[in-house]
């Protein structure tokens, strides 16, 4: 049969829900003992769960080795007919590659920290050291190029675990109040060096949210620091927490810069990616910001949302669940 010539794993099945086919890929997937005794099981209840309801389904399951196995078993109707067809994919490799290089950028940018902090020191003995001017401005640089590098690390750094770690839906609930003021204190020297005030306020009576406090932290600084470093001196950057439907709660962070324009606002969220070059590298910043903000919007089942008009400022809107689980309806960013 055609079927068995399938890279994927294919099981047939009457609308009864007796199977009556298995390619060999399923087979190999799903039969050789106790091991793979789960993968058939999830095979036969999500193809149960496509005959009552007729809806796909799907599910990611890790079978424990030796060797580990990363499956995902796919089910659904067939296009025009009855029954219900499953679809099993090996992403073991994948996943394995993820863990590679998590692992690789980690290490990279731990051992990165030690020639970043010897150029910093040496850099301070040169600026405070007698010498003439030009020595004094290629210390300074040199200083400036070092905290670039250590802001890089630390991004990197931030990313990495942001990536590999979700948070635990049954631990402890987060106060969004809390994580807005450590936000302020971590994004203040970004906004005090550009002279931009930070105006918060709020309209929801509660707002607490399941989650990861460091993790949460980490994507309100980064959307204050994004917005300060795009505002021009004077002009004030809000904050504000607003009920987003009736299981949901938004961060909104408004700012009245440069603002974005319409071809680029898809790409933002991508890692290094930057607006305005040219501005990008007076304004600092290392590019991964934003990328921060959507890997911690994609952890805690939430979104994250931007609306700009160029000349004349953005507004970006970390939406979060205010139970565990994925949201359903929520509004839309101002």
């Amino acid at each position: 049969m055609a079927l068995d010539a399938l890279p994927l794993g294919v099981v047939v099945a009457a609308p009864d829900g007796q199977i009556t086919h298995l390619n060999d890929t399923a087979r190999r997937l799903t039969e050789g003992g106790v091991r793979t005794a789960l993968a058939w099981q999830a095979v036969l209840d999500l193809i149960d769960e496509v005959l009552a309801d007729g809806e796909p389904h799907s599910q990611e399951l890790q079978v424990i080795g030796p060797p580990e196995q990363s499956l995902v078993i796919e089910a659904s109707r067939p296009p025009g007919g009855s029954g219900a067809v499953a679809v099993i994919r090996d992403i073991t490799e994948l996943r394995q590659l993820e863990v590679i290089r998590r692992d690789f950028v980690a290490n990279v940018s731990h051992e990165l920290r030690t020639p970043i902090g010897a150029i910093a020191v040496l850099a301070d003995a040169l600026a405070n050291s007698p010498g003439a001017d030009d020595s004094e401005r290629l210390a300074r640089r040199i200083r400036a190029e070092a905290d670039r590098l250590t802001e890089l690390v630390s991004d990197v750094l931030d990313l990495s675990r942001i990536e590999a770690l979700r948070p635990d839906p049954a631990g402890p609930p987060v106060d969004l109040t809390a994580v807005v003021a450590q936000a302020l204190d971590r994004s203040r020297p970004v906004s005090e060096s550009r002279q931009v005030p930070v105006h918060v306020s709020t309209q929801v009576e509660s707002a607490v949210v399941p989650g990861d406090e460091s993790q949460l932290v980490s994507a309100v600084s980064n959307l204050l620091e994004n917005a300060a470093k795009y505002s021009d001196a004077g002009q004030p950057v809000e904050l504000e927490l607003r009920d987003a439907g009736p299981d949901a709660i938004s961060v909104v962070v408004r700012d009245r810069g440069i603002g974005i324009p319409s071809w680029e606002l898809d790409r933002i969220f991508e890692r290094f990616y930057r607006v305005d070059r040219g501005r990008a590298r007076g304004t600092g910043g290392t590019g991964l910001g934003l990328a921060i903000v959507r890997h911690v919007a994609t952890n805690h089942g939430g979104d994250v949302r931007v609306s700009s008009v160029e000349g004349e400022g953005s507004v970006f809107t970390l939406l979060l669940p205010a139970e565990p689980g994925p949201m359903g309806l929520v509004a839309e960013a101002g």
